[in-house]
């Protein structure tokens, strides 16, 4: 298995808020071609190794998607998939993507409003929350702060790795909306 997360190069315009000024940014969420990768950090079990990868190493991780079974991210299949896809070229065959997103979604209970976010259910289950605001990485990394981007995409990783043993282990997780449990089956 295969544990990956990216994040972006430009910045995404936020609506009423102003752009930041020498901060390049895409058109909106749908214009992923032109977001660019700033970095990708992936976690192999076969090579049991956390790798970074960036522009001038991305042929690397195509070797670890080629090598592994399973390649999991979370709201990968909408987002980290396609970006990867049109920046990289790199393409998560469907039969190896597996987004813990989706899994939770399909296992929570449908009807109830609130954030299925990575942050909310990781405050919900281990009381600990992500540790950078996903939407100021580009605007880090276009600020030359690529070690605070890389370590977030890391810590990312990490957590979607806990989070996934977690419903490996226990079957179930507490639903961040509603503090009730959401079970597997």
């Amino acid at each position: 298995m295969l544990w990956y997360d990216l994040e972006i190069a430009k910045a995404i315009p936020q609506p009423n808020e102003d752009p930041i000024e020498g901060i390049d940014y895409c058109k909106n969420w749908g214009d992923q071609a032109n977001m660019g990768i700033a970095v990708l950090v992936a976690f192999s079990e076969e090579r049991k190794s956390i790798g970074v990868f960036m522009n001038d190493n991305r042929e690397e991780f195509r070797k670890w998607v080629d090598e592994t079974n399973i390649v999991m991210g979370f709201n990968n299949k909408r987002f980290d998939d396609p970006v990867l896809f049109k920046n990289w070229g790199i393409e998560i065959p469907p039969e190896k993507s597996s987004d813990l997103y989706l899994t939770i979604k399909d296992a929570a209970p449908s009807g109830i409003t609130g954030s299925l976010s990575l942050d909310a259910i990781l405050k919900a289950n281990f009381n600990i929350g992500k540790t950078e605001d996903g939407a100021m990485a580009p605007v880090y990394y276009q600020r030359g702060e690529v070690g605070r981007v890389i370590n977030y995409c890391i810590q990312d990783v990490r957590m979607l790795k806990m989070l996934y043993s977690r419903i490996q282990k226990t079957n179930s997780i507490i639903d961040p909306r509603t503090g009730r449990i959401i079970t597997f089956k």
